[in-house]
């Protein structure tokens, strides 16, 4: 009894531990933010998709509040690829809603960048701004979750 309960424990641990150091899949999210702190948008990136030097041309989401839908006609991003929790490094969109009313442009480097709106048909200024990037996040592929419960509902009834 003793044996199969230390085996048990043993196991959820190096499951704890295993995907905090080893991510199958991960996915890097972050958040777009004005200077005033008002969020902007965020974006999800598969870090599968990063070439060896940190060149990122595809994205899982790329949300900006004020405007949904949107259709992004180029995307452009770079990450340190061996330190992946420092976020993006460079960021660069050009996007259209798909009203065609509004051209949307962003370009971020190292700690700072500008995001502007103009009309799409006579590109005329609407707005501009300042904008920074929260903090990364890296969440691992939902399959991981999947396998850590699969795992826990199989000890509990190992131990029936």
């Amino acid at each position: 009894m003793l044996r199969t309960f230390l085996f048990s424990v043993s196991i959820l641990l190096s499951s704890l531990v295993l995907p905090q150091q080893v991510y199958a899949a991960p996915i890097l999210s972050q958040e777009i933010i004005d200077l005033d702190g008002n969020v902007l948008g965020n974006f999800a990136i598969d870090l599968r998709n990063v070439d060896g030097s940190g060149v990122i041309t595809d994205w899982l989401v790329f949300n900006l509040t004020d405007f949904s839908p949107i259709s992004i006609d180029s995307f452009f991003a770079e990450i340190d690829p061996t330190n992946l929790t420092s976020g993006l490094s460079l960021l660069f969109f050009d996007i259209n809603d798909l009203s065609l009313q509004f051209l949307l442009q962003g370009f971020f480097e190292i700690d700072s960048g500008w995001f502007e709106v103009r009309d799409f048909n006579s590109g005329e200024l609407i707005s501009a701004t300042g904008f920074t990037l929260s903090n990364a996040q890296l969440v691992s592929e939902p399959g991981t979750l999947l396998f850590l419960i699969a795992s826990a509902f199989g000890l509990m009834l190992r131990r029936r």
